[in-house]
Parts: structure tokens; C-alpha cells; sequence
């Protein structure tokens, strides 16, 4: 049965730095009646962090009233904490008192970690006791004298052992003989009996079982209440063969994404929504035990047999198990409405019309069936029928399975397969697309064409000399051509004649070579030499052209100009 122990705790969180060294008080006061039960307590950190405590001794030194006290203190690694325990006698010396603690580490390093005082009350029971000066101090001098003494012992002890041990020996060595002829014995019976090793051995022949369990692949299963606990808490979890003799045991941090691992022993992590510890144990383990913040709780039966493969028969129907569920005999399972459950290899898992994460255009609608097929410990290829014939596949990776997305997929993954009938349906309309926009696009073409090539009249019913006050304009930038110009014979004082009509072309290239220069175009049928001067000026997009007053005396005065258009 175990003994309770109480202790009175002070104490306070020591910062190893070069700053702030003054004592601290630790605004409390033990009595000369805690009797082994004045503890001492400190966390020690640097840097706002708990200080790692391997490999080092912890001292600490006491003065007060009639004493002085060096001695060592326990050390806990795993919560970077130092506790000491006052003895009886420095107990009974009160008053006020000075302390500070040291840390001595294997490689010769040594440090101080913080001076700090409190008080010792005298108890009312003790105030008629006469307190004797005191100086003790223990170092690692002492302990090693200690340590020796009793290995000197062990040695001792070891020396008569091993002397009782030879003549068992010789005792037993007589009976070898008669013990190996009895093992050949046995062997050769097994032998002869065809009988498979518990492990390790082969079968070279068929294996009949008329057992209705023929044959499982097990595991324990462990599963230990810890209640809701906060993120950041230390669980630690122990496995044992008896309520006092423990075994292996790993320390989960709560809100942590890790299994936490020692040799056999699997748990899983702890959400601070869990309320118990979950994992894998050797089914040996008939005890569980959790220590949270000091506390122990004690479990027996928390380890049962899990079967993640079986292998079997009902009456005279056979059945393959995987973790519960049979494969791909089983009708359906459901997916809990989302296809991020659809895990499990030979499972047919039943989608119900509305389940989350399905193919994007399935829409509402997503009724159907699905299908696992694992490729790796962290990665599953999906299969989803949808109950209208369409068909889908997805690939999920990573811890956590997530969808595999690319410019391929939808948003959730996934990749629909065709069908014969719908991808001639795609094709057939594909075809009628193209056909439908060849022929916009032809149509457009001849109408851009003609757009573009098409003759834009710049002034058109005239009858003009095209004199030097005489000016027309035209957009330059549409012109693809160049000028027409239309002339006719003209009678000065009667207009223009109706016959002699012809056109002059004016290419685009020549008045954008030759601006503001004079250009001579010769009439038609010319007898005298009649011509027409022109010149052509650009001001930004804008073309203009103009005659000269030549055009207006004879014998250039004998044609007109009667229509101008661009192409």
C-alpha cells in the first residue's frame, strides 16, 4: 500500500542571468514542527525557457541563526526543477535565512543560479529548546565516500554469491547429461510428429483448419481515461503486467500531431477535445497507468485484443475481415457523408445524395458508391460511381490525406472518366462548334476584307479647277491604297463637259515620298500638254491636298476635276 506523503512547498521560478541578482524573497516561513516536510521548490529557466538538466549537480547553501548547510538537492530533468528538503536539525534553527543555489556540471562548468531568503518560525511547542550551532556541509566529496562504502559491500556480497553459485553448479552440471538426453528425446518425438514452431517456422504443405476463426491478425488495443486536459500538458503513459511492477511508458504533449513511440507501445495524439489515450500495446500489458501534473491514475483491463485481419468462416460461407469490416463481400458501409472517410481498402462505402468534398459538377446530387485502393501508409487512389453511370477517380496524399489538385482536376481532385457515348457526344459537338465558327469566322474574314479595302469617297460631284484655294482632306491612317482622282473635259464659262471622263491613281507611297512638293499629272488625250499640280501635306492622322492656281489658266483650265475617293 502506498504511504502519503505531505510536504509545505516554497519556492518561486529562478532565471539563470547576469541580471537582477539581488535575493528574492520568497514571502513565506516554514516552522520548526515541519519536520520533513519543509520543501523547497524551484523551476529553473534562461531565457524564458525551462533550462535543460542533464549531466549536473545541484547544491545548495544555508545560513541562518546558529547554522550554515551545504547540500545537495534532488534534481527532476524532465520538469527543469530543483527540490531540497530541510533535514530535522537545520529545522530547528529559526529566524530569518540566506540561501542560494549552485549547479556543478561533469565537465567542470559550475554556475550560480540565484540567491533568495525566507523565514523559519519558531514553533510554540519549541521555544523553551536551547538551539545548538550547526555547520554541515555535503558535497559530492562526501557522497562519493558513501558510494564507495557501498560498493565495497556489493563487492563483498558479489564474492559470496558467486562462491554459492559454483557449487549449484556443480550440482547442476551432474544433471546435464540425464536433462540434454531427455531434450533429444523430446525432439525426436516432435520431430516425428511434423508439429510447426510457434514462430519462426515454415509450413511445406497445406494447412486445413475446420475452425470457424480459422486464422487472426491481432493486436492490443489500448484505451486509458485521462479526462479533458489543456494544450501543452504532459501525459504520460505506462503499461504494466501488475498494479506494482511497470513497464515502458511515453509522455504525450497534449494538442501535439505526433504518435509518440517506445518499442511496442503506440499512442496516438491527444487533442484537448480527447478524453482518453488511445494506441497500440503488447496484450501482456493487464495495466495502464497516466500521470498528469504529478497525478497518478491507475487502470486495469484498458488493453484488449483488436483483430485487424481474420480469416474464417460462417457456417459454410467464407469471410475475409480487414479491421472489422468484411472485404468485398460486405454490402456497403457509410462514408459519414463525406468522401474524406472513403479510406479503407475493400470496403464498398454507400454516398449518400448530399455528402461533402464530391466532384464538383456532380453538383447537389451525389449519390452513389466509392471505393479505396491504398498505394502507400500515406497515400489512397479514390473511385466514385455516381448513380447516373458518370464515373470518377481522385488521388489523396500526404498525413493528413488531402486531395491531390492540378490544372487537370476540379477544386476537391477529381477526374472524371469518358464514356464511348459521351465522348462521341463531345465530339459530334466539337465538330459542330468548329463548323459553326469556320463559318463566322470566314464570314467575318470577307467582311473584314471588304471593310477594309473598300473605297471611301472624299469628294464626289464636283467641278473644280483645283486651284491653290482649293483643299480636301481624308483620314490617313484608313488609307490602304492611295488617291483616285476623277477629271472631265471643261468648257471655261460653260462647265463641265459631259465625256472625257478618266482617273488618275495616286499611290500612297508617292505622297507620303514626296509631301509639300509639286506633282505634275498629265491629262487624258493631251494635245497641249495639260496637266493637273498637285501637292500633299500630313499633320498627324490627317492627309491633305492641294491644287495650284495653275490649274485654273490655260490650258490646264480645259479639264476639272469631278470626284475624289481613297482606297
Amino acid at each position: 500500500m502506498a504511504i502519503n506523503e505531505v510536504y509545505k512547498d516554497l519556492g518561486t521560478d529562478l532565471e539563470i542571468s547576469s541580471l537582477h541578482q539581488n535575493s528574492i524573497d520568497l514571502k513565506g516561513s516554514f516552522s520548526t514542527q515541519d519536520i520533513k516536510t519543509a520543501r523547497l521548490i524551484f523551476d529553473i529557466e534562461k531565457n524564458d525557457i525551462p533550462l535543460p538538466m542533464s549531466s549536473l549537480t545541484a547544491t545548495i547553501y544555508m545560513k541562518g541563526s546558529n547554522f550554515v548547510v551545504q547540500d545537495i538537492c534532488q534534481v527532476n530533468k524532465e520538469m527543469s526543477q530543483i527540490t531540497y528538503i530541510i533535514d530535522s536539525d537545520t529545522i530547528k534553527h529559526y529566524g530569518s535565512v540566506q540561501a542560494e543555489i549552485y549547479l556543478r556540471y561533469n565537465q567542470g562548468q559550475s554556475l550560480s543560479v540565484h540567491k533568495f531568503h525566507f523565514r523559519i518560525d519558531q514553533a510554540l511547542i519549541d521555544q523553551d529548546i536551547e538551539v545548538i550551532y550547526q555547520v554541515y556541509i555535503r558535497d559530492l566529496e562526501d557522497v562519493k565516500a558513501e558510494y564507495i562504502l557501498n560498493f565495497e559491500n556489493l563487492d563483498r556480497e558479489l564474492r559470496q554469491m558467486l562462491e554459492e553459485l559454483r557449487g549449484e553448479i556443480n550440482t547442476l552440471e551432474g544433471n546435464s547429461n540425464t536433462l540434454s538426453a531427455k531434450l533429444i528425446t523430446l525432439q525426436q518425438t516432435l520431430d516425428a510428429m511434423d508439429v510447426l514452431k510457434k514462430s519462426g517456422d515454415t509450413a511445406i504443405g497445406t494447412l486445413n483448419s475446420t475452425a470457424e476463426s480459422a486464422f487472426n491478425v491481432s493486436y492490443g488495443g489500448l484505451k486509458h481515461y485521462i479526462g479533458l486536459q489543456q494544450a501543452g500538458t504532459i501525459v504520460r503513459i505506462q503499461i504494466g503486467t501488475s498494479a506494482s511492477k511497470w513497464g515502458k511508458y511515453v509522455d504525450v504533449i497534449v494538442g501535439g500531431t505526433e504518435i509518440v513511440t517506445d518499442g511496442d507501445l503506440r499512442i496516438n495524439p491527444i487533442s484537448t477535445s480527447t478524453t482518453y489515450a488511445t494506441g497500440i500495446a503488447p496484450i501482456s500489458a493487464v495495466w495502464t497507468k497516466s500521470i498528469i501534473n504529478g497525478v497518478e491514475k491507475l487502470a486495469s483491463n484498458t488493453v484488449t485484443l483488436k483483430n485487424v485481419v481474420e480469416l474464417g468462416r460462417n457456417a459454410d460461407v467464407g469471410f475475409l475481415r480487414i479491421n472489422g469490416s468484411s472485404a468485398l463481400t460486405e454490402a456497403v458501409v457509410s462514408s459519414n457523408d463525406d468522401f474524406n472517410n472513403v479510406l479503407e481498402f475493400g470496403r464498398n462505402y454507400y454516398i449518400s445524395s448530399s455528402a461533402k468534398n464530391a466532384p464538383v459538377t456532380v453538383g447537389t446530387d451525389t449519390a452513389g458508391s466509392a471505393s479505396a485502393y491504398v498505394r502507400s501508409i500515406s497515400s489512397i487512389g479514390q473511385v466514385y460511381y455516381h448513380y447516373s453511370g458518370r464515373l470518377f477517380y481522385r488521388y489523396m496524399r500526404n498525413s493528413p490525406l488531402t486531395p491531390y489538385t492540378t490544372t487537370k482536376t476540379d477544386a476537391n481532385g477529381w477526374v472524371e472518366f469518358e464514356t464511348t457515348s459521351g465522348a462521341q457526344a463531345k465530339a459530334d459537338k466539337a465538330l459542330s462548334d468548329a463548323t459553326t465558327k469556320a463559318s463566322a469566322a470566314e464570314t467575318n474574314s470577307k467582311a473584314y476584307t471588304d471593310s477594309y479595302f473598300a473605297s471611301k469617297t472624299i469628294a464626289s460631284n464636283l467641278a473644280i479647277y483645283l486651284s491653290d484655294t482649293q483643299s480636301y482632306t481624308w483620314n490617313h491612317s484608313n488609307m490602304k491604297k492611295g488617291l483616285y482622282i476623277e477629271v472631265v473635259r471643261y468648257t471655261v464659262g460653260t462647265g463641265s463637259n459631259d465625256y472625257g471622263y478618266d482617273e488618275i491613281f495616286i499611290s500612297k507611297e508617292l505622297i507620303e515620298r514626296r509631301l509639300g512638293k509639286a506633282c505634275w499629272f498629265a491629262m487624258p488625250s493631251t494635245i497641249n500638254g495639260e496637266k493637273k499640280c498637285m501637292k500633299f501635306s500630313l499633320n498627324g492622322t490627317v492627309g491633305t491636298l492641294t491644287g495650284y492656281a495653275s490649274n485654273a489658266t490655260s490650258p490646264d483650265s480645259g479639264w476639272a476635276v469631278s470626284n475624289i475617293r481613297m482606297e
